[in-house]
């Protein structure tokens, strides 16, 4: 049996350890963040996109009883930047695109019914002159809540793997400015904040826009590669996963798991 002394010593360097090991920068940190991504929600659905409200309600339940902390996109974004501080366990991220009014009207009150933040990834072309989209009206209230951030999904949605085919290097690229800059200052001029995350329009992602993407200010992008966000993840081209209609609670807790490996239902679809 050792002396009272040793056992003290051994237990000073233990607490020592533990010290040092809380005030390691979040850079030394290891995680496995799920960044879930939605588009529309209704009572029933009738297209690859719409989640129904009873799915959603489910999976929302799933998180909060799960014990899954719903951190804003910028926690974590933060991380990459170097200024955040450490996730916590079973982070989770949701995001939405495009702009549906059914964000409004469905999504965010069960949202807000869990405390839940989110991101909505915003292509403005859309907003108050089509039919199913939001207002700016409902977008700047849901924004002023607090809970919810607003991003891009460029101005017009673009196909830019098709574009890119189509045009020549220099029309390209010009697009590609254009749609991003306009997005983010209609949308900084319409929200009155600065709009920092750039989901790409049908998950397609290629070298130049990422260089044009940063270059214009963004300081994250989002495909739809089903891959969690980890240390080592490119900021430039960040993983989600793409949630579906008839998401199972099963294939959804298997997404939630950073050792799953899971691949949801729509393999090969592209977002819109």
């Amino acid at each position: 049996m050792r002396p009272p002394v040793c056992r003290w010593i051994s237990a000073f360097f233990f607490v020592l350890f533990a010290l040092i090991l809380q005030s390691l920068p979040v850079e030394a940190a290891e995680f496995s963040v799920p960044i879930l991504a939605y588009h529309r929600f209704a009572p029933t659905s009738s297209n690859l996109f719409t989640v129904t409200l009873r799915e959603f309600e489910e999976q929302m339940r799933c998180l909060k009883e799960g014990g899954y902390q719903v951190i804003p996109l910028r926690s974590l974004v933060n991380y990459y930047l170097g200024k955040g501080v450490p996730l916590p366990p079973k982070s989770v991220v949701i995001t939405i695109d495009d702009g549906h009014a059914s964000v409004h009207s469905h999504a965010f009150p069960i949202l807000k019914k869990y405390g839940f933040p989110v991101t909505l990834f915003i292509y403005p072309c859309c907003i108050e002159r089509a039919s199913y989209a939001l207002t700016w009206a409902q977008i700047k209230q849901m924004a002023d809540s607090g809970s919810v951030e607003v991003a891009s999904h460029t101005r017009y949605h673009p196909n830019f793997k098709i574009q890119r085919r189509r045009l020549t290097p220099q029309a390209y690229e010009e697009l590609v400015i254009s749609e991003l800059t306009s997005s983010k200052k209609i949308l900084e001029e319409k929200i009155g904040r600065p709009i920092s995350y750039l989901s790409y329009p049908f998950g397609y992602h290629d070298e130049i826009l990422e260089k044009r993407a940063f270059e214009v200010g963004y300081q994250a992008m989002f495909t739809i590669v089903q891959h969690p966000c980890e240390p080592s993840s490119n900021r430039g081209a960040l993983g989600r996963y793409l949630i579906v209609p008839r998401t199972t609670l099963t294939t959804f807790r298997s997404i939630l798991s950073p050792a799953s490996g899971v691949k949801t239902p729509h393999a090969g679809l592209r977002s819109r």
